[in-house]
């Protein structure tokens, strides 16, 4: 079927909220090229992305029918956010330098070599993993763990916009 407001909202959320950004920034190392990459944020969320990332492949491995038919690349995530985080976003004193810093890169990016350079020589291998499922899947995978697929509702942008409609 069509996709809805809701629906893209809900894939727009769950492919660059801040804890995605963050998250990709620690995973691929892109932390290292920042100016203070040792700063005392990126330590204590190296940790939460660790422990995401045995949260999400102990969920992945007890689940008997996943939508993915391999291991996620960042099986840490769960619909936009960290798993065994994932009723509320990771505190912004530990994600707001890099996804500022994520963001700064990209638009450096974009001015150097356009946006479609900066799609395919970066952004595009960095989110693909996050394109593929579709809104039902992603409801289907993380409704029960992410706020972001429990709150945005087919046709509607979210539980609360259904709610003052009825």
């Amino acid at each position: 079927g069509d996709a809805t407001a809701g629906d893209l909202h809900m894939l727009k959320t769950c492919a660059l909220s801040d804890d995605v950004l963050a998250y990709i920034m620690i995973k691929t190392g892109l932390y290292k090229c920042l100016y203070d990459s040792n700063n005392v944020s990126v330590e204590n969320l190296k940790r939460e992305v660790e422990m995401s990332d045995k949260i999400g492949r102990d969920a992945y491995n007890a689940k008997v029918d996943s939508v993915w038919k391999t291991p996620p690349k960042y099986i840490g995530l769960a619909g936009g956010r960290l798993h065994g985080n994932g009723e509320e976003k990771m505190p912004a004193d530990l994600t707001e330098d890099l996804c500022f810093s994520f963001k700064a890169i990209l638009g450096a990016l974009v001015l150097g070599i356009g946006l479609e350079g900066m799609w395919e020589g970066m952004m595009k291998k960095l989110v693909a993993e996050l394109l593929e499922l579709s809104p039902e899947q992603l409801r289907k995978e993380y409704g029960e763990v992410s706020s972001i697929c429990k709150n945005y509702q087919k046709g509607y942008e979210s539980r609360l916009v259904k709610n003052a409609v009825m």
